[in-house]
């Protein structure tokens, strides 16, 4: 029988606790499942954008980052629309998950695999 997302997340979760996986080993396991467990679908993602320009007071040259930026649902309104962004995540697989969402690699996106938090 086929676990759905939700059940995914708690086996990992459980599995985590257990081994103590580093916080990106983790995201990696899930990020296949990571978009099917989160509450902001594209729609409000769209309106999310909206806000955070008007918010900012973007302009065409405004350019945002966006530490844990995993699988980008959240910036790729803000992509699609020309903003500069730059995303940093420690998991390559939510980074992946992220290109995946896009035909091309836009000249507008940067990603950077990394912890944003390890400042050594």
């Amino acid at each position: 029988m086929k676990k759905n997302a939700v059940e995914q997340i708690y086996i990992g979760i459980a599995r985590l606790n257990r081994i103590n996986m580093k916080k990106s080993n983790y995201y990696d396991y899930i990020a296949q499942i990571y978009d099917q467990t989160r509450w902001l679908t594209e729609s409000i993602a769209e309106e999310v954008a909206d806000f955070i320009l008007k918010l900012t007071c973007a302009t065409p040259k405004t350019s945002f980052l966006e530490p844990g930026v995993g699988t980008g649902l959240n910036v790729i309104p803000l992509v699609k629309r020309g903003y500069s962004v730059t995303g940093i995540d420690a998991s390559q697989e939510m980074l992946d998950q992220f290109r995946q969402k896009l035909n091309v690699a836009p000249f507008n996106l940067k990603l950077i695999h990394g912890d944003f938090f390890d400042n050594r």
